[in-house]
């Protein structure tokens, strides 16, 4: 898939992360929670399609120690739950970078910019030995995005353990 967003305008929204988010000394953008999810969203009008790319996580923690941390993403898109994507484990990285695409086809514009359409994010641990360890979660709303804008929307978000209301563009 060849997305050509250098010849588009890109929108950065990043305001909620800026203000729970602060560097430590040897220069790691870290959050209070935990950690921050860097993903884009786009709609391709022509595919009836959401692109949406996890770019990376910053300042990942569950307890364990930096040499056992394998973290992925699940992406799903709400309403419809049978819409979903995984990234790749990055082994040993609690700064991880994903740079993946997903593309979530024969979706209606009209409909994710309605009231309760969401992309959920699930940052998990992978554990060879168990089950994989659920270590935060974000929920962003579609319903105040402008997806037909044919923009690319880059997002920095807070992430949070146990996702309880739809995080909404201040």
């Amino acid at each position: 898939m060849h997305i050509r967003d250098h010849q588009r305008t890109c929108i950065n929204i990043d305001a909620a992360a800026a203000e729970t988010s602060s560097t430590s000394e040897n220069g790691v953008e870290q959050s209070d929670d935990h950690g921050i999810l860097h993903f884009s969203l786009k709609y391709d009008a022509e595919a009836s399609a959401l692109v949406v790319t996890v770019t990376k996580a910053t300042g990942l923690h569950d307890g364990d120690a930096v040499e056992s941390f394998n973290p992925y993403v699940k992406v799903r898109l709400l309403p419809d739950k049978h819409q979903k994507a995984k990234t790749k484990i990055v082994r040993r990285s609690v700064n991880p970078v994903f740079d993946e695409a997903f593309t979530f086809a024969g979706v209606d514009a009209g409909r994710l910019q309605k009231r309760g359409s969401a992309v959920h994010f699930s940052v998990y641990n992978s554990d060879a030995f168990s089950k994989d360890v659920l270590v935060a979660e974000l929920l962003f709303s579609l319903d105040e995005v402008d997806l037909q804008s044919q923009t690319n929307i880059s997002v920095s978000r807070p992430l949070s353990h146990g996702v309880s209301k739809v995080t909404r563009i201040p």
